[in-house]
Formats: structure tokens, C-alpha cells, sequence
């Protein structure tokens, strides 16, 4: 089991590699804030660049800072009126209630938005006219790491859940 974990964690590992993103990110945008302002002649694919890589970066990022614990949580009821095994069981439901119905609907409907944009070669409505399809792909892409880091939160929930099981009845 921790060896399928390990694959599953492994998968959002590889979204620490966006941080060269971030770099390009800023990079691309102190060129086209310089060209603009200081130069005086705007780069046609700048704002198109800058949007891709910050959507990229915080869709692709979702699945590693959820696996980190960096999303927003809330659980002060849960602490305060739950056992451990109750805390455990409630995360486990909430995630099957909440968190993989919305992440199911991510990856249907994202795919089918990628699939129509890769049928008709959508580019942007730039001068540039650079595709858009290969952005939109990463929509389901996220959605598919976000599933899999769910899995993974779900089975240590789970694995925690029993092994409280057996610290009572030990």
C-alpha cells in the first residue's frame, strides 16, 4: 500500500517543476512591462504568455499543494466535537460528498472543453493567434492530478481510521 501511495504522491511531486514556470513567469512579464513602458513597443505574445503560464501554474500547483495541506481547511468543529476515528470517517465522507464529485465534473467537462478546442484548432483572438487547445488540455490534466492526490488522502484517512481502530481495542 505505501508503495501505490508513493506513486500516487509521486504524481503531484512532479508539479514542484512549475516553479521554473513561476521564473518564466516573471521573466516574460519584466520584458513586456519593459518593451511597453520603457521601450515604448508592446510584445504581441506577452499578455498571452502571461496568461498561460499563471493558469498553468495554479491549475498544475493544486494538486501538489493539496498533497502539502497548503489548501484552506476549516476543520474546528471536527476537532472540537469529534473523536479521531469520527474525524476520520467524516474526512473520508466529505471527500466522496464533496471533493470527488467536483473533481469528476472537472475532469469530464475539461476534457470535453480540450476536446472541442482540439477539433477546431482554437487559437486566441490576439494578433498573435497563438493555439489554445494545448492550454485548455491542462484543465483535465489538473483535474486527473487532483484525482489521483485524492485517492491518496482518502486511502490515509482510511489507513489512520483503522489504525485508531486497533489503538482502541488494544
Amino acid at each position: 500500500m505505501n508503495k501505490f501511495l508513493k506513486i500516487l504522491d509521486g504524481i503531484s511531486d512532479l508539479q514542484k517543476g512549475m516553479s521554473f514556470v513561476l521564473l518564466g513567469l516573471v521573466a516574460v512579464t519584466v520584458i513586456d512591462v519593459m518593451m511597453r513602458y520603457v521601450f515604448q513597443s508592446p510584445i504581441i505574445w506577452g499578455k498571452d504568455m502571461e496568461t498561460f503560464m499563471y493558469g498553468s501554474l495554479m491549475l498544475l500547483c493544486a494538486a501538489y499543494t493539496f498533497k502539502v495541506g497548503g489548501h484552506v481547511r476549516i476543520p474546528i468543529i471536527a476537532e472540537r466535537f469529534l473523536s479521531p476515528r469520527a474525524q476520520e470517517i467524516t474526512s473520508i465522507i466529505l471527500y466522496f460528498v464533496f471533493f470527488m464529485p467536483f473533481i469528476i465534473v472537472m475532469l469530464v467537462y475539461g476534457w470535453d472543453f480540450f476536446w472541442k478546442s482540439w477539433l477546431l484548432r482554437e487559437t486566441t483572438f490576439t494578433p498573435w493567434h497563438p493555439p489554445i487547445y494545448p492550454m485548455k488540455f491542462i484543465i483535465p490534466l489538473s483535474a486527473f492530478m487532483l484525482l489521483t492526490q485524492g485517492i491518496a488522502e482518502i486511502i490515509r484517512h482510511f489507513i489512520k481510521f483503522l489504525s485508531l481502530g486497533e489503538k482502541y481495542e488494544s
